[in-house]
């Protein structure tokens, strides 16, 4: 499925949105896009919002794509200083996927 940068960007936008079901939407949207969606989920690690960073995380852990873990690993150096400890712990869930 090709799809362009922005509406990438819209979908990780809805990571965060309020409503449950369009935060399981857009998550299913990027989930089916795979590698397309790689780089863009690594940029959403640094969100400003929690919510998104997580779902990211998530998602990245989906693709065996060998870009992902040197993602994560850059994300987890950034995030040892943040004091968000559900979204490192998520990250770190993630590299447990690739063993």
């Amino acid at each position: 499925m090709a799809i362009n940068e922005p509406s990438i960007h819209a979908l990780i936008t809805a990571l965060g949105d309020h409503d449950d079901n369009v935060r399981r939407q857009a998550q299913v949207a990027l989930n089916e896009l795979g590698v397309e969606a790689v780089e863009p989920l690594g940029e959403a690690l640094l969100h400003g919002t929690p919510e998104v960073r997580r779902r990211a995380a998530a998602l990245l852990a989906n693709f065996g794509d060998a870009r992902v873990v040197e993602i994560l690993l850059e994300a987890l150096d950034r995030l040892r200083h943040d004091r968000d400890d559900l979204t490192l712990a998520q990250v770190v869930d993630a590299l447990g996927n690739f063993g």
